[in-house]
């Protein structure tokens, strides 16, 4: 008691009072041990805090102690937990009363002393719903990923606003049209996109400016997704040459911008497209090849905000279908190609949004693009912290990568017999260990990288 501010210290329990003479706090950590044979010591994995507990030594005196002591009495019988007003460390919600020892004793008049034992009591969590775990991960991640591209649908509109508020609006409406219209020429073609129902027209209007453009991003998503959705991304077909060659479009689609700049086409699929094209091309009273700075740097960065959703989703999907055969290193692979790409995206957006700032008036009122282009940041930086966190919880799922040596020469199949007692294996051998040209014959004394269970 000394060692407090004041001799005797208060508490509360659901309202009820009493003095309390000493305090017991105790905490329990959770650990799961694991040892080895042949291994001094064990590994212990730290699992959380249990419930704490605190132990009150406390007393109910003076003239209205039995009054108290009633009230005491009806508390104990009340179900459920409450608040303890704790001496020292104040309110602690979601407290429950484990256990109450009371004492009268004939010497002391008015005065009974209570030994009462207090444990937190956690919400209860849904059954096999783990926070960090790998799946409730992904599905976040999905429904993060359509929230991106609702952000760049939006960032997209913020746009077209500004080109329909333009001062000469008949001329950038005709650039911005045109330039939308052509990219879709290409993209059509570079991702071999049938577009004999999804066609764009040909005129604009100030009226159907808005509507038209919407359209148009939602049909360019789309065209993205049938390009991802046409790769299979088998592992015995090597998931990072699937990939790379999902990179190598979407870096091809990524020049469209500059080839609109000098008036250039990429590849033209049939001859039917081909004479499409020049039937348009020939139309030209509808149409501008000229184009502003703004148009194209519009387009080049909702070039790179699809690329990267597509992209990023695709590495997730690979993940959640493929983890268990897929290696480590090619994990880690996808992710950092997907995490580069959303890094692209970012610096684009940024160096937009500074360009808005240094160009804007400062009388000029809010129009709502930086606001959405912040937003869009945000969602970029998000889904680039996300990503890393399910490929690290893909890659914890799986036994600890070591090198071991043959010790036999022999074939892949044996070696797998040999260390881990199943020749069936022999698959998964080869994958971690790229570097082997000859399965058949593994000389002794080489180095493999394989799991260590």
């Amino acid at each position: 008691m000394s060692g407090w501010t004041m001799p005797i210290q208060q508490a509360s329990f659901k309202g009820v009072r009493f003095d309390v003479l000493a305090v017991d706090d105790s905490f329990e950590r959770a650990v799961v041990e694991h040892a080895y044979p042949f291994v001094n010591g064990a590994d212990l994995e730290d699992m959380g805090l249990n419930k704490q507990t605190v132990r009150l030594q406390a007393v109910l005196f003076g003239e209205g102690y039995y009054a108290d002591y009633q009230a005491f009495l009806a508390m104990v019988q009340k179900r459920g937990t409450g608040v303890l007003v704790h001496p020292v460390r104040g309110r602690m919600p979601n407290m429950l009363l484990l256990s109450a020892n009371l004492r009268h004793d004939a010497e002391n008049v008015n005065y009974v002393s209570l030994d009462l034992n207090f444990a937190e009591a956690s919400e209860m969590q849904p059954i096999f719903v783990f926070e960090n775990s790998l799946l409730s991960r992904i599905d976040k991640f999905l429904l993060q990923i359509e929230n991106f591209v609702e952000k760049v649908t939006a960032w997209w509109a913020k746009n077209m606003e500004m080109v329909v508020a333009a001062h000469n609006v008949k001329k950038r409406l005709l650039s911005q049209w045109s330039a939308i219209f052509y990219m879709g020429e290409q993209l059509f073609s570079l991702l071999d996109f049938d577009n004999s129902l999804y066609d764009l027209r040909l005129g604009v209007t100030k009226a159907s400016f808005l509507p038209q453009s919407s359209d148009a991003i939602g049909l360019f998503f789309k065209v993205f997704k049938q390009a991802a959705d046409k790769y299979k991304f088998s592992t015995n077909l090597g998931v990072k040459s699937a990939f790379n060659d999902l990179m190598r479009d979407f870096d091809a689609v990524a020049k469209i911008p500059r080839f609109l700049e000098t008036k250039q086409t990429q590849r033209i699929t049939s001859a039917a497209q081909f004479f499409k094209q020049r039937e348009r091309q020939n139309q030209g009273s509808y149409l501008s090849t000229q184009f502003t700075r703004s148009d194209l740097q519009v387009l080049t960065c909702a070039l790179q905000l699809m690329s990267s959703a597509i992209l990023t989703q695709s590495a997730v999907q690979i993940i959640e279908a493929q983890a268990e055969e897929m290696t480590p290193a090619d994990i880690e692979y996808i992710t950092t190609q997907a995490r580069l790409s959303l890094l692209k995206s970012l610096n684009l957006v940024r160096k937009m949004q500074q360009d808005s700032q240094q160009n804007i008036a400062i009388n000029e009122p809010n129009n709502g693009l930086y606001t959405a282009m912040h937003e869009l940041s945000e969602v970029l930086r998000d889904s680039s912290h996300e990503l890393m966190q399910i490929a690290l919880s893909a890659i914890n799922q799986k036994p600890p990568l070591v090198v071991r040596n043959v010790e036999v020469s022999g074939t892949l199949p044996q070696v797998a017999h040999a260390f881990y007692g199943d020749y069936s294996r022999s698959d998964e051998l080869l994958r971690l260990n790229p570097q082997i040209r000859q399965p058949n014959f593994i000389e002794r004394a080489t180095l493999l990288n394989c799991y260590s269970e």
